[in-house]
């Protein structure tokens, strides 16, 4: 497969129109448009994009597969856009399914102590009047191991 080679003036040339239309786009965020400021700025911002991904990203001399499924991209978020305003006002649509979640989380951290007999028990840590001991203190010989 074969691949054009873009001439480094082309480059230079749609730089130019880049370092133009941003130029173009601060003159005009100082005029007072009303609300054709917006407008203006992103019609300015989508000839920017559209030069960029014609030239720097070569779709311009690619496959016809290729500049479909740019073109489609361009559908892809006002189509999930539209779908989160769907689901906001109306409720899920019955094809999507909506998963919940029934697990819950402990109220409060759980402690495992050990009382003198050496049983383990399990005390929330906000009904736990005194402190746990050191670990050092297990192993200093005051609780018994497995086999000794």
């Amino acid at each position: 497969m074969s691949e054009k080679i873009v001439p480094v003036s082309t480059y230079l040339m749609i730089f130019a129109a880049l370092l133009v239309l941003t130029a173009t786009t601060c003159w005009i965020s100082f005029l007072d448009l009303g609300r054709l400021n917006a407008v203006v700025a992103l019609a300015i911002a989508g000839i920017k994009a559209t030069l960029v991904v014609l030239f720097f990203m070569h779709v311009k001399y690619s496959s016809r597969l290729t500049k479909v499924f740019v073109v489609s991209g361009l559908f892809w978020p006002p189509d999930r856009i539209a779908l989160i305003e769907l689901i906001s006002k109306k409720g899920s649509p019955p094809s999507i399914p909506v998963v919940t979640s029934t697990c819950q989380l402990p109220t409060a951290p759980m402690y495992v102590t050990q009382s003198a007999t050496g049983h383990e028990s399990f005390t929330e840590a906000s009904r736990m009047s005194t402190v746990a001991p050191p670990l050092d203190s297990f192993s200093s010989g005051t609780a018994k191991a497995d086999g000794a």
